[in-house]
């Protein structure tokens, strides 16, 4: 493995279970803070907003919320929320507004969380990293016990969304969900050999380009997919949900198009519909969570349409972006043009902090 590149992604990809058991174990130590919160500000509605992965995990643990604590819960990418200035104050009561940012110091996300703080927002900082800009500027800062050194959101987007999925859980008091998601880490390390075998087969399709289908909470998942393929391999990754890719964006399927369907549990007959047909027009088709007929599949120990089925799914299409990256010669620890983290300067430069 030493002479391999991507060397410092891979492990990273592959401590999630460990982390994940880490991550819930510091949740439940935040967890009565959270709860007097939610109590204390009794939102009508929850903000989420990120930049690039933590966009992509607001997007999906916005579905998980809303289903748990039947307020609206909606995610916005932290320039949009810059931008829209007044026009994000549609509430009778102040919202809850949580900020997601690996490092903290995300300079987008930190004036989106100042500029809803002043219009009376309850704010959440999520991070993995202690003390940044972002915990300082929140109401409650939450910072988990992850410490990623590579360039491209591994285990810190699975985690955060655990988090979310188990703040989700408890503050519905959903006891049955929240010992669902204590399996995770012991699923994840029960399948992450099969997991790296089948990234590793699928690695040899055609590369140009990668498709990502879901649907509800799996399309931040899809996105985040697309993502990594792009990030880490350089090949190009394109997200839909579902059903929507039958609406123009098919036009463009070919021999060379590998797609990747994710299936859920409400949605997994039509979705299922939607992998044989893109197969009949010559794609190359990989079911993700369950078996299609006379598809490849990826599957799980986890149950189709659970959190710690997303989370599998996410940690599966990491290794496939890696295990593309390393069949094109790509170096997934040092991704062309990227930082780990995005920044502005007062003069509107851009910058990458470290």
């Amino acid at each position: 493995m030493a002479d391999l590149p991507g060397q410092l992604t891979e492990q990273e990809i592959r401590a999630q279970p460990r982390l994940w058991a880490d991550v819930l174990a510091s949740f439940h130590r935040h967890l009565p803070q959270l709860t007097d919160l939610w109590r204390s500000a009794a939102p009508d509605q929850v903000l989420l907003t990120g930049c690039g992965s933590s966009y992509y995990l607001a997007l999906s643990a916005a579905h998980l919320l809303q289903a748990a604590l039947r307020v609206p819960c909606r995610a916005f990418p932290s320039s949009e929320v810059l931008f829209a200035g007044e026009g994000m104050r549609v509430w009778t009561r102040p919202p809850l507004l949580i900020a997601i940012s690996r490092s903290g110091e995300t300079t987008e996300t930190v004036w989106a969380l100042q500029r809803l703080r002043e219009q009376g927002a309850t704010t959440v900082a999520l991070t993995c990293s202690e003390g940044g800009a972002l915990s300082r500027a929140s109401d409650l800062p939450i910072t988990l016990p992850v410490e990623e050194h590579s360039v491209v959101m591994t285990g810190s987007f699975t985690s955060m969304l655990l988090v979310l999925a188990a703040l989700a859980a408890a503050l519905s008091g959903d006891v049955g969900a929240v010992e669902g998601l204590h399996q995770a880490p012991g699923l994840a390390a029960r399948d992450l050999s099969a997991l790296v075998d089948r990234a590793r087969a699928f690695a040899g399709a055609a590369s140009r380009p990668y498709v990502y289908l879901g649907s509800g909470p799996l399309y931040g998942i899809a996105c985040e997919g697309a993502l990594k393929m792009t990030e880490m391999a350089l090949v190009p990754g394109y997200a839909y949900h579902t059903l929507e890719y039958l609406h123009g964006p098919k036009a463009a399927v070919s021999p060379q198009t590998v797609v990747i369907g994710l299936l859920s549990s409400r949605g997994s007959p039509y979705e299922a519909q939607v992998l044989k047909h893109l197969a009949d027009l010559g794609a190359v088709v990989i079911a993700v969570g369950a078996p299609v007929e006379n598809l490849p599949a990826v599957r799980f120990a986890a149950e189709m349409g659970t959190v710690p089925a997303m989370l599998l799914a996410g940690l599966w299409m990491q290794l496939l972006a890696l295990y593309v990256a390393r069949a094109r010669g790509v170096d997934p620890d040092a991704p062309r043009y990227l930082q780990p983290v995005v920044t502005w300067d007062t003069s509107l430069q851009i910058g990458g902090a470290r």
